[in-house]
Protein backbone atom coordinates (compact mmCIF):
# COMPACT_ATOMS: atom_id res chain seq x y z
CA UNK A 1 0.00 0.00 0.00
CA UNK A 2 1.20 3.50 -0.77
CA UNK A 3 1.38 5.91 2.13
CA UNK A 4 0.05 9.42 2.33
CA UNK A 5 3.10 11.00 3.95
CA UNK A 6 5.43 12.78 1.59
CA UNK A 7 3.45 12.08 -1.55
CA UNK A 8 1.67 14.62 -3.64
CA UNK A 9 0.09 12.06 -5.98
CA UNK A 10 -0.58 8.35 -5.55
CA UNK A 11 -2.71 5.54 -6.86
CA UNK A 12 -4.47 3.10 -4.58
CA UNK A 13 -6.80 0.53 -6.06
CA UNK A 14 -8.98 2.24 -8.65
CA UNK A 15 -8.46 5.68 -7.15
CA UNK A 16 -5.95 8.43 -7.79
CA UNK A 17 -5.22 10.81 -4.95
CA UNK A 18 -3.79 14.29 -5.00
CA UNK A 19 -2.76 15.74 -1.66
CA UNK A 20 -3.90 19.27 -0.95
CA UNK A 21 -1.29 21.99 -0.73
CA UNK A 22 -3.25 23.51 2.20
CA UNK A 23 -1.84 21.38 4.99
CA UNK A 24 -1.59 22.13 8.64
CA UNK A 25 1.54 20.00 8.70
CA UNK A 26 2.67 17.14 6.48
CA UNK A 27 0.78 14.48 8.45
CA UNK A 28 -2.58 16.24 8.28
CA UNK A 29 -4.67 17.67 5.49
CA UNK A 30 -7.32 17.13 2.87
CA UNK A 31 -6.75 14.68 0.05
CA UNK A 32 -8.74 14.92 -3.17
CA UNK A 33 -9.88 11.66 -4.73
CA UNK A 34 -9.90 11.13 -8.49
CA UNK A 35 -10.83 8.00 -10.42
CA UNK A 36 -7.85 6.30 -12.05
CA UNK A 37 -9.94 5.44 -15.11
CA UNK A 38 -10.78 9.14 -15.52
CA UNK A 39 -7.91 11.06 -13.86
CA UNK A 40 -9.55 14.46 -14.36
CA UNK A 41 -12.74 13.32 -12.62
CA UNK A 42 -12.89 14.55 -9.01
CA UNK A 43 -15.07 12.21 -6.91
CA UNK A 44 -14.50 13.59 -3.43
CA UNK A 45 -12.07 14.15 -0.59
CA UNK A 46 -10.95 12.65 2.67
CA UNK A 47 -9.39 14.49 5.58
CA UNK A 48 -7.35 14.11 8.71
CA UNK A 49 -7.27 17.42 10.60
CA UNK A 50 -7.24 18.78 14.15
CA UNK A 51 -10.88 18.97 15.27
CA UNK A 52 -12.27 22.51 15.11
CA UNK A 53 -8.92 23.56 13.54
CA UNK A 54 -6.99 23.46 16.82
CA UNK A 55 -7.51 20.02 18.42
CA UNK A 56 -6.48 18.37 20.63
CA UNK A 57 -8.66 15.69 19.02
CA UNK A 58 -7.96 14.74 15.40
CA UNK A 59 -10.88 14.30 13.04
CA UNK A 60 -11.27 11.96 10.08
CA UNK A 61 -13.86 12.79 7.45
CA UNK A 62 -14.95 12.12 3.90
CA UNK A 63 -17.27 13.63 1.33
CA UNK A 64 -18.07 12.36 -2.16
CA UNK A 65 -20.01 13.61 -5.15
CA UNK A 66 -23.42 11.96 -5.27
CA UNK A 67 -22.75 9.66 -8.24
CA UNK A 68 -19.76 8.19 -6.39
CA UNK A 69 -21.92 7.09 -3.44
CA UNK A 70 -22.39 3.38 -2.78
CA UNK A 71 -19.24 2.27 -4.63
CA UNK A 72 -16.97 1.72 -1.63
CA UNK A 73 -14.83 4.74 -2.40
CA UNK A 74 -15.35 6.46 0.97
CA UNK A 75 -14.69 3.23 2.87
CA UNK A 76 -11.47 2.59 0.94
CA UNK A 77 -10.26 6.15 1.40
CA UNK A 78 -11.12 6.19 5.11
CA UNK A 79 -9.32 2.85 5.73
CA UNK A 80 -6.18 4.28 4.13
CA UNK A 81 -6.36 7.44 6.22
CA UNK A 82 -6.91 5.39 9.42
CA UNK A 83 -3.77 3.39 8.60
CA UNK A 84 -1.92 6.67 8.01
CA UNK A 85 -3.24 8.17 11.28
CA UNK A 86 -2.11 5.26 13.42
CA UNK A 87 0.91 4.05 11.44
CA UNK A 88 2.58 7.15 10.04
CA UNK A 89 1.34 9.89 12.35
CA UNK A 90 1.23 7.73 15.48
CA UNK A 91 -2.09 9.02 16.82
CA UNK A 92 -3.81 7.29 19.73
CA UNK A 93 -7.34 7.96 18.39
CA UNK A 94 -9.38 9.72 15.73
CA UNK A 95 -12.91 11.11 15.94
CA UNK A 96 -15.69 11.83 13.45
CA UNK A 97 -18.80 13.98 13.66
CA UNK A 98 -21.47 12.66 11.28
CA UNK A 99 -24.89 14.23 10.66
CA UNK A 100 -27.63 12.27 12.42
CA UNK A 101 -29.42 11.64 9.12
CA UNK A 102 -26.33 10.44 7.25
CA UNK A 103 -26.79 6.72 7.84
CA UNK A 104 -24.38 5.72 5.06
CA UNK A 105 -21.48 7.63 6.62
CA UNK A 106 -22.36 6.24 10.03
CA UNK A 107 -22.10 2.74 8.54
CA UNK A 108 -18.66 3.59 7.14
CA UNK A 109 -17.56 4.74 10.61
CA UNK A 110 -18.83 1.47 12.10
CA UNK A 111 -17.07 -0.59 9.40
CA UNK A 112 -13.85 1.18 10.36
CA UNK A 113 -14.42 -0.01 13.92
CA UNK A 114 -15.40 3.41 15.26
CA UNK A 115 -17.57 3.46 18.37
CA UNK A 116 -20.50 5.79 18.81
CA UNK A 117 -19.99 8.18 21.73
CA UNK A 118 -23.21 10.23 21.60
CA UNK A 119 -25.00 13.06 19.83
CA UNK A 120 -24.16 16.77 19.88
CA UNK A 121 -25.98 19.50 17.94
CA UNK A 122 -27.38 17.15 15.30
CA UNK A 123 -24.17 15.18 14.85
CA UNK A 124 -23.27 11.68 15.99
CA UNK A 125 -19.78 11.51 17.45
CA UNK A 126 -17.66 8.44 16.75
CA UNK A 127 -14.20 7.51 18.03
CA UNK A 128 -11.64 4.95 16.94
CA UNK A 129 -8.74 4.25 19.28
CA UNK A 130 -5.49 2.55 18.34
CA UNK A 131 -6.21 0.01 21.10
CA UNK A 132 -9.57 -0.86 19.49
CA UNK A 133 -7.67 -2.17 16.48
CA UNK A 134 -5.01 -3.94 18.54
CA UNK A 135 -2.28 -1.75 17.05
CA UNK A 136 0.73 -1.19 19.24
CA UNK A 137 2.71 2.00 19.08
CA UNK A 138 6.06 1.39 17.42
CA UNK A 139 9.09 2.45 19.43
Amino acid sequence: MSTVRGMSRMRIGGLSWIASRARIRMDFGYWSIFESSAPARFVGWVLLIPEDTHGPEVEIGWRLVRDAWGRGIASEAARIVVAHAFGTVGLESVVAGIAEGNVASQRIAQKLGMKREGNVDGYVRFRLARADLGIRRSS
